[in-house]
């Protein structure tokens, strides 16, 4: 997930404004992510780098995942709501999906270490965020992950384009928000 406007938001806001809508907006993302089992696997800048299933059985993160961005994506609509009360700037997020193995490792000196998760879903998540500017959406999700939630989700198929450094292309989802339960008449 990143800040749309992010570098507008620092260019026109006094620092101690844009720390504190940011640590709002951290805290409150925080709380989402890990109400569906994420791992925040970084936080930077205005980014925030996220992974399900990485200690428990996988079969349902894509669900999770998705779960967790649509949930994001009305904690920001609940927050800008706030502070546009309280006469403060507001932003928007877009959120990039992608689905497969990833590896863990820490990396390094002697002085300073950093554990870091590599692989191509991590790459395409990244292009994939930077994709909902493109197509004016909140959430995209790659056809890796789409797969698992199409029967969950009310969807816009986008097209396969290619992502900045990516080999093989695959279709993009943007995701518009769950479907409703199917009602059983009696």
């Amino acid at each position: 997930a990143d800040i749309r406007g992010y570098t507008r938001l620092i260019e026109t806001t006094p620092g101690p404004v844009v720390i504190r809508l940011l640590d709002g907006y951290l805290n409150e993302m925080i709380e989402v992510i890990f109400r569906h089992q994420g791992t925040v696997e970084q936080l930077i800048g205005d980014e925030i780098v996220v992974l399900f299933g990485v200690t428990e059985d996988a079969a349902d993160a894509p669900g999770r995942a998705v779960r967790a961005a649509i949930d994001m994506v009305a904690a920001v609509r609940r927050l800008s709501a706030r502070w546009a009360a309280d006469g403060l700037p507001r932003f928007d997020i877009g959120v990039g999906i992608a689905s497969g193995s990833v590896m863990a490792g820490t990396i390094g000196s002697a002085e300073r270490r950093e554990l870091i998760v590599v692989g191509r879903p991590m790459i395409a998540a990244a292009r994939i965020q930077r994709m909902t500017r493109l197509f004016e959406a909140h959430i995209i999700a790659a056809e890796s992950t789409f797969r698992d939630v199409e029967a969950l989700v009310r969807h816009r198929e986008l097209g396969s384009p290619k992502l900045k450094g990516l080999k093989d292309r695959e279709t993009l989802y943007e995701i518009l928000g769950l479907r409703a339960p199917a009602s059983t008449a009696p």
